[in-house]
């Protein structure tokens, strides 16, 4: 909301809780089971086109923030340069994993443990969901 009142983010100290050991995903690419059993070529051609994406609106910023802010102007969605700039900032900085044994946009298993338990510590789920049985690896291959 700051940067949305028009702060330079550069002129800005955030806190990350990232920073703390709190390093909780928030976004991903998320389907049934079923559809993933049914539509994988579909699934797979969309993450592929979604990695690609990303990869040419980190190489393209300005036309990237152009696009945006056009399209949400023509929605009435207000916003402001200098915030999107930063959350596209922070979107390319979080595909990038800390581990070095995961992929690009892949998900780290510590940080699913580490939300898991969050959530079952604050009382949000009953039970522990096995990694395996809620990741499928990226279908880049």
């Amino acid at each position: 909301m700051i940067v949305n009142s028009g702060f330079d983010p550069n002129e800005l100290n955030p806190v990350f809780i990232s920073d703390y050991g709190y390093n909780v995903p928030e976004d991903g690419l998320y389907c049934l089971s079923e559809t993933l059993q049914t539509k994988k070529e579909i699934l797979k051609r969309f993450v592929k086109a979604s990695m690609k994406g990303w990869d040419y609106a980190d190489l393209h910023r300005e036309e990237t923030l152009d696009t945006v802010m056009a399209l949400m102007k023509r929605k009435h969605i207000p916003s402001n340069r200098s915030h999107q700039a930063w959350m596209l900032d922070r979107i390319i900085e979080l595909q990038v994993p800390d581990e070095k044994s995961t992929i690009k946009g892949e998900l780290v298993e510590k940080d699913y443990k580490l939300t898991q338990q969050i959530l079952l510590n604050g009382n949000y789920i009953k039970t522990k969901i096995p990694f395996s049985d809620f990741h499928t690896p990226l279908l880049l291959k």
